[in-house]
């Protein structure tokens, strides 16, 4: 359900660990066509945001399975090349891409604290 979902949000899977239930999207151009869902972000100034890759634990040892995620996005500094920066796990992509997991599963889930 997960996977599905994702492809549904235009991130394509790039590696599947099925042993540990984790699922690597392939890096989406931010502000591509299809991720109109990703929020605004707030980057330092004189920075653009590039591209992003999420990574998706569904834990298998809990009872209901527990979904978590992570992020990685790259930006350059205006005017130069791409992959200037790097930003791990960015509050406001892992909270978006969390909700529209949740939605798809029915369950909000409790909120993701900001720390």
């Amino acid at each position: 359900m997960v996977q599905k979902r994702l492809n549904e949000l235009g991130l394509a899977t790039d590696k599947v660990d099925r042993a540990n239930q984790l699922t690597l999207t392939k890096w989406r151009d931010v502000g591509a066509k299809g991720v109109e869902w990703l929020p605004a972000l707030n980057l330092p100034v004189g920075y653009v945001a590039e591209q992003v890759r999420f990574e998706v634990f569904v834990s298998p040892f809990a009872e209901p399975a527990r979904v978590y995620v992570g992020s990685l996005l790259e930006a350059r500094r205006a005017g130069s090349s791409p992959g200037t920066a790097t930003s791990y796990n960015v509050p406001s992509l892992n909270m978006a891409l969390m909700a529209e997991i949740a939605g798809a599963l029915g369950d909000a889930g409790v909120p993701i604290p900001a720390d």
